[in-house]
């Protein structure tokens, strides 16, 4: 069996759900989870829906975020392979997308989306519109990358821009291949 688990906070409660043999063996070994009750019992809540302010999730279960950079090259827009991978996932009680710069500057990587333009906005229409189809709940990681870049992964004459005038070390994947980060 795989050796993953997933892990969703509540409010009181805290959930596990283990997803193999080799988890439930560790646990006991370390004194944790001893029973195979007691796993059946945490993988019950886990399952069972949750109200998240005046939110219903149909479970416990967050789908953390993942950068796919599937977005268009140019414009940074979310794609229908884009809706089709999250609407896939909306079994999940709550997505959270990959990261989206909130501005053209923001973009750290290749291909990855945007919510910062009108077209971009309506881009995302389909994603949401195919998870909330497909019934579930997704929600926006809003996430600008500062100095984590390179001017190759932006629009034409800009250059990466955070709160610290310090260059990072490292490189960064663009369309030309690695480079340091500037």
């Amino acid at each position: 069996g795989s050796n993953y688990g997933a892990v969703f906070a509540g409010r009181h409660e805290r959930c596990t759900v283990y997803l193999s043999e080799q988890v439930l063996a560790f646990r006991s070994q370390n004194h944790h989870a001893t029973s195979e009750k007691e796993i059946h019992m945490t993988t019950d809540l886990a399952f069972e829906p949750y109200r998240m302010a005046d939110i219903d999730l149909k479970n416990r279960i967050a789908m953390a975020p993942m950068t796919r950079s599937r977005a268009t090259a140019e414009g940074a827009l979310a794609t229908p392979l884009m809706a089709e991978y999250y609407a896939q996932r909306a079994g999940a009680g709550l997505i959270i997308t990959e990261g989206i710069q909130p501005s053209a500057v923001g973009q750290g990587y290749t291909n990855t989306p945007g919510l910062h333009s009108a077209e971009q906005v309506e881009a995302w229409k389909q994603v949401t519109t195919a998870v909330h189809e497909a019934g579930g709940v997704i929600f926006a990681q809003l996430m600008h990358a500062g100095r984590i870049g390179h001017r190759a992964t932006l629009p034409e004459g800009m250059v990466p821009q955070g709160p610290s005038a310090v260059q990072p070390q490292g490189k960064i994947f663009t369309p030309q291949g690695l480079q340091e980060f500037e």
